[in-house]
């Protein structure tokens, strides 16, 4: 992906209606289509996993939780994650003929990354599904945010968009786009593409997505290093603390860490690596790359000088 650098607001409700004798359909919604296996990642996620009514914990095997549009479409209502509820059965099965759900705010953060809650698999149409994945996001996990909502959403309606599109519909910096995008992109909920667009996992073609192999000298000392930071922030480091190890820029640790999730190389070696051995690792890999350059440089003088 280069490192060049519409959503709408949701309406505001204060109560739904489901009516119905299926727990998994709702009034007026009969012809919604599915949610996308990302929105319902990243609306479990958003809410922790938990019911919005009750708080009950959708990471209990006795707990199923659904997605419910706050707004019905009837009324107006969308499926940007704004109007997105998550609630589980039992307070589904309460609010059965016609009683009101009350709505509950959802909350916007930006955090230090952090864990995220397992996803939990369910039913179809708008039920809070979770589509298995392949492999599961590197850590460090991220805290979505109401920017990552935001992108996804324009995603997921206008199809694949670039940085500066984003930016410009969106109303972000191109910085803090890209870095929003790569922070998705870790989670497996996006993915980077060669045409320098961005697209939602299960939609991108796989001749399309841009893999974690580097192809020049720089871009793989530039790999190395990510990776390296990586696994400093995975095993507990502070990112203000790799900045004074490491020397370079706060905004460069966060791309390195979200830009080595998400172009990741899947390999069977144990990562579970002490600090020391990582240092060392980093510092080996970096003189290597720096020596391969330095015989290239020499090389290309020598032969230009023979001309």
């Amino acid at each position: 992906m280069s490192s060049n650098d519409d959503t709408t607001n949701p309406g505001a409700a204060t109560q739904e209606t489901i009516s119905d004798d299926s727990p998994n359909k709702q009034t007026s919604d009969e012809d919604v289509p599915s949610l996308t296996p990302s929105v319902r990642r990243f609306i479990r996620a958003d809410r922790d996993n938990k019911c919005e009514l009750c708080g009950a914990d959708g990471t209990n095997d006795d707990i199923e939780l659904e997605i419910h549009h706050r707004i019905q479409q009837a009324d107006g209502g969308t499926d940007h994650p704004h109007n997105l509820l998550l609630i589980c059965l039992g307070c589904h099965r309460r609010h059965h003929g016609n009683e009101p759900i009350s709505l509950s705010p959802t909350t916007e953060s930006e955090t230090e990354p952090t864990s995220t809650p397992t996803n939990q698999s369910a039913d179809s149409h708008t039920n809070s599904t979770e589509c298995s994945t392949d492999t599961e996001p590197l850590p460090p996990r991220s805290t979505p945010n109401g920017a990552d909502q935001e992108i996804i959403a324009y995603i997921e309606a206008h199809g694949p968009a670039s940085t500066g599109k984003l930016a410009a519909a969106l109303d972000y910096s191109d910085q803090y786009i890209r870095r929003q995008c790569w922070k998705l992109s870790g989670e497996q909920l996006i993915v980077p593409q060669s045409n320098d667009t961005w697209e939602l996992k299960e939609r991108a073609s796989q001749e399309k997505i841009q893999i974690g192999l580097p192809d020049t000298p720089k871009a793989a000392k530039r790999a190395g290093r990510d990776e390296m930071i990586r696994r400093m922030s995975a095993h507990g480091m502070a990112h203000t603390q790799i900045v004074e190890i490491t020397g370079y820029s706060r905004t460069t640790i966060d791309f390195a860490v979200n830009r080595a999730r998400a172009l990741r190389i899947d390999d069977d070696e144990d990562t579970t690596v002490d600090l020391a051995t990582i240092a060392s690792r980093l510092s080996a890999l970096l003189e290597l790359i720096d020596h391969a350059q330095l015989q290239s440089e020499t090389s290309a003088n020598t032969t230009m000088d023979d001309l």
